[in-house]
């Protein structure tokens, strides 16, 4: 019972970015457009894209976490997917944004 109540404790966690990837998600689609429509570089319209995926495919990630967890009734590795797809999200805002001055 207690494995249980601490899988839904970090499930519940786990889903408060889904707003923030969906969100994410509408931003880069209509810079993906922008650099698709209006005739920007290829790397301009690569780094769209590829900030695209990154927040198109974390519900995704969730869900498969969550199915694999709620399944073994444990914890393994793969309950942490979703962190470790925010982690990778992070690091690719970091490096759009460059180096704070």
């Amino acid at each position: 019972m207690k494995n249980k109540i601490l899988i839904i404790l970090l499930f519940i966690l786990f889903a408060i970015p889904f707003s923030a990837a969906i969100l994410g998600f509408c931003i880069t689609f209509m810079w993906l457009l922008e650099s698709l429509l209006g005739g920007g570089n290829f790397i301009y319209t690569l780094v769209a894209l590829l900030g695209a995926i990154l927040s198109a495919t974390y519900p995704a990630t969730y869900i498969f976490a969550l199915v694999k967890t709620w399944k073994n009734d444990k914890i393994t590795a793969k309950t942490f997917l979703p962190v470790a797809h925010c982690f990778v999200a992070y690091i690719y805002l970091v490096l759009l944004l460059g180096p704070a001055r």
